[in-house]
């Protein structure tokens, strides 16, 4: 996947359906997506409806199985509107849901929202040493931390940045798509459990997408050299 135009396109769509269900300035989207590429329209299209967006792990994923910890989020978070795959809508608490312009995913709206100030997206710590706590950006700070990278590493729109980290780690949301898309840097995506089948996957993007800049987690490295 990669962030480009056609991508773009496919927001808008999605943010007219977040508006309509009543995200806006102010109110948490729960986004709980099974690709990247959904992943990535639904946050961009949510900080588009001037939303927060909180991404949280599809349970499907072996790296998190538990839907308790998609429910914790709803309950500590109080969204407006929750974004998740179709086969999740009927076990979540809301009041109604409705296809969106997304394969395979609903829209939920929820009646007993709380309103959040000075937040611009909120996410998950990973929870494994306890149970995911709950981080909140403010946008001075999250531009300040993008400004900074992006001078450090002396990033410009020359590069092109590839990774397989999901959007609900802070590496892969901060690093690769909000960092791209607030600089124009194209951004070449892999779905993380495509790297875990196979982490040879990942050294055969970067050179068939020519990339200047990747990024992995510990993790990641430790299973690209096993294989």
């Amino acid at each position: 996947m990669a962030v480009d135009r056609e991508l773009l396109a496919d927001v808008e769509p999605v943010t007219d359906a977040i508006v309509i269900a009543g995200g806006q300035r102010e109110r948490v989207v729960v986004i709980c997506l099974a690709t990247q590429r959904k992943m990535a329209i639904a946050t961009i299209a949510t900080l588009a409806a001037g939303a927060i967006p909180v991404l949280v792990p599809p349970p499907r994923l072996s790296v998190n199985n538990d839907i308790t910890v998609l429910h914790s989020t709803i309950a500590r978070t109080k969204p407006s509107v929750i974004l998740c795959e179709s086969y999740l809508a009927k076990s979540l608490p809301h009041d109604g849901d409705a296809p969106v312009a997304l394969p395979d995913a609903r829209i939920c709206k929820t009646e007993s929202f709380t309103p959040i100030r000075d937040a611009f997206a909120m996410q998950l710590t990973s929870g494994t040493t306890a149970s995911p706590r709950i981080c909140v950006w403010d946008q001075k700070s999250l531009l300040y931390g993008i400004d900074s990278g992006m001078s450090a590493m002396g990033l410009c729109r020359d590069d092109v940045c590839l990774s397989w980290v999901p959007f609900y780690h802070d590496l892969g949301l901060v690093n690769n798509l909000l960092l791209c898309l607030a600089n124009d840097i194209p951004l070449v995506v892999m779905e993380a459990a495509d790297f875990v089948r196979n982490p040879a996957v990942w050294l055969k993007g970067l050179s068939a997408s020519a990339a200047t800049l990747t990024w992995g987690s510990n993790f990641g490295y430790a299973l690209a050299s096993k294989k």
